[in-house]
C-alpha cells in the first residue's frame, strides 16, 4: 500500500490523540502533498492533533474551509486559460468541494504516513509542512510560470529590423495532462483508506 496524505473536512478539530470527530473524506494522495491540498489548507493554517493516528505527537494541520476555497479559486482563475485540460479539472473540483455534503468549517490534513517514511521527528516534519502551506504562493507562482506561454529568444536585431519583423508567436507550454493532475486534481472522494466519524 502506498503511503499517503489524507484530506478531510470537519466542524471541530481534534485536541487529543486519535480523538473521535465528525467529518468526511475529501481526497488522498500517494507519496506526496500536492499543491491543491496546500491551497485548501492555506486559510489560517495551524497544527492540531491527529484524528486518525494514535500518537501524542501533534501531526495534524487544519485550515479554514472558506478561506482555503478562496485561495484555490484564485489559483483556478489563473490556471484555467493556461492549459486545455484545466477547465474540466477545475469544474470537477469545484463541483465536489462546493457540494453541501463536503462543506464544513475546516479542512484537516493528515500526513503521518508520509512522515514515517523518514527517521526525522514527526512534529518537526509537520512544522515544515505548515511553513510550506503558509508560503504556498511561492509554489503557485512557479507552477503558473511553467504553464504560461513563453516567447522564444532571438539574436539581437537592429532597431529597424525589430520594427519591420513580425513578432514571434508565443510557444505553448509543454506541461502534459499527467503533470496537471499531479497538482492534486481528479482524486476527489468521500471514501478514503482512513475515515472519520460521519454525521
Amino acid at each position: 500500500m502506498a503511503n499517503r496524505s489524507y484530506l478531510f473536512s470537519c466542524d471541530t478539530l481534534p485536541e487529543l490523540e486519535k480523538q473521535s470527530i465528525v467529518g468526511t473524506g475529501i481526497s488522498e494522495w500517494n507519496y506526496a502533498l500536492p499543491l491543491v491540498f496546500k491551497l485548501l489548507l492555506s486559510g489560517n493554517p495551524r497544527v492540531c492533533a491527529s484524528a486518525i493516528w494514535e500518537t501524542s505527537d501533534v501531526i495534524g494541520i487544519a485550515g479554514e474551509y472558506d478561506a482555503g476555497m478562496n485561495a484555490l479559486n484564485a489559483f483556478f482563475e489563473q490556471l484555467r486559460p493556461l492549459h486545455p485540460d484545466a477547465p474540466a479539472l477545475i469544474d470537477e473540483a469545484r463541483a465536489f468541494l462546493t457540494n453541501s455534503a463536503q462543506k464544513r468549517r475546516y479542512f484537516l490534513l493528515e500526513c503521518g504516513e508520509l512522515y514515517v517514511m523518514t527517521d526525522e521527528d514527526l512534529e518537526t516534519q509537520n512544522q515544515r509542512t505548515l511553513e510550506e502551506i503558509k508560503q504556498v504562493d511561492v509554489e503557485v507562482a512557479q507552477v503558473l510560470a511553467l504553464l504560461r506561454p513563453s516567447v522564444p529568444q532571438e539574436n539581437p536585431l537592429s532597431f529597424l529590423s525589430r520594427l519591420l519583423r513580425p513578432k514571434p508567436a508565443p510557444v505553448s507550454a509543454t506541461v502534459d495532462t499527467k503533470e496537471l493532475y499531479n497538482l492534486g486534481f481528479g482524486n476527489w472522494s468521500n471514501v478514503l483508506y482512513f475515515g472519520l466519524n460521519t454525521a
